[in-house]
């Protein structure tokens, strides 16, 4: 998978095992350049099941789990996607990547 660049859900492709989203607020008189924030998701592995993202064409996010496995049945994944924001993405990158890696240890 290459990186992409869109500014909808539709731009999200199937299968997507990272997205970044940048959120701008509207300048105000207080903040006239307008505040920044970043959101990084990225799916886990939560047991015997897999996620992924996906767009769809009503413009949402989908959560995509599955287990490949037709026998395998479950009605809740608790821990399918890592979900975290911060206002710097380099930043919020690292401490993310660390913070997944040290709960997959657990």
């Amino acid at each position: 998978m290459i990186p992409r660049v869109g500014k909808c859900g539709g731009d999200i492709p199937a299968e997507t095992q990272m997205l970044l989203l940048e959120s701008r607020e509207e300048p105000t008189s207080i903040d006239p350049e307008g505040s920044i924030s970043y959101f990084v998701f990225l799916p886990v592995l939560d047991g015997e099941f897999r996620s992924s993202l996906q767009g769809n064409s009503t413009n949402e996010l989908e959560l995509c789990v599955e287990s490949g496995d037709p026998t395998v049945v479950a009605s809740e994944s608790l821990k399918a996607v890592f979900v975290n924001h911060g206002n710097n993405p380099f930043d919020l990158m690292t401490e993310s990547m660390k913070y997944v890696v040290l709960s997959a240890k657990l």
